[in-house]
């Protein structure tokens, strides 16, 4: 998936967007597994990238609120987490 978001984004600027949020979803990917293991040292960074991403999401929502973007937009810029 993430080699078909940069051949689009290399086609069309506008879908780099998309390359990002591929991106971002490939390293939680990463991640994810650690994420109940006690004695991992990246347990650790999967708690702290996961509380970046919540951050992150709630900056994107409440932009989007503010400036009036409708729900399918904030959808697709937001990233993938762990209860999604």
């Amino acid at each position: 998936m993430l080699y078909a978001a940069a051949v689009a984004a290399y086609i069309s600027p506008d879908k780099l967007a998309a390359l990002e949020r591929e991106a971002d979803d490939g390293l939680l990917a990463l991640y994810k597994p650690f994420r109940h293991a006690v004695d991992k040292d990246e347990r650790l960074i999967s708690y702290l990238l996961m509380r970046e991403r919540e951050a992150a999401a709630i900056r994107l929502i409440m932009a989007g609120k503010e400036n009036g973007f409708d729900r399918d937009t904030m959808l697709e810029r937001l990233r993938e987490l762990y209860g999604r």
